[in-house]
């Protein structure tokens, strides 16, 4: 697994990986890191599912470790102010 650097923002180790999925007929997962001192959340990574043509059978494009490697890449990335 890769190194989660602390939160920019308030210097926090305590970095977690947060999922959510949204819409009907397309469905996008949403995954991100966030801060459980701060409550500070990094950048999106967004992946859309699949739709089969059998309703509530989708497939999702990437699996959820790749979504988790590219949303620690997106909060490592940060730029500090």
């Amino acid at each position: 697994m890769r190194e989660i650097k602390p939160c920019p923002f308030c210097g926090g180790n305590d970095i977690r990986y947060s999922t959510k999925v949204k819409g009907n007929f397309e469905v996008y997962y949403h995954a991100t890191m966030y801060c459980n001192k701060c409550h500070t959340y990094g950048p999106r990574v967004i992946s859309k599912s699949v739709y089969n043509g059998d309703y509530g059978n989708r497939r999702q494009i990437e699996n959820d470790e790749d979504l988790k490697i590219k949303a620690i890449d997106a909060w490592n990335n940060r730029e500090e102010k």
